[in-house]
């Protein structure tokens, strides 16, 4: 896997995000725009909330 790009500090969180990214089957809409809004977030050096990770472990949960 390529390394997280710079400023990226939840690293946890951007390794889920490509994980699903990459293999993630049948992704609503909904889902998709989810992850992008989270992949800009991660990329803007900050963390994901609480609620984006339960909803972010959820989605991975259901799609891998």
């Amino acid at each position: 896997m390529d390394p997280a790009p710079y400023g990226v500090v939840d690293l946890d969180a951007w390794v889920d995000l490509k994980e699903l990214d990459e293999h993630g089957e049948g992704l609503t809409q909904w889902e998709i725009d989810f992850v992008e809004s989270l992949t800009g977030q991660l990329r803007a050096g900050r963390f994901l909330s609480n609620a984006q990770r339960q909803t972010l472990n959820r989605i991975r949960e259901e799609r891998l």
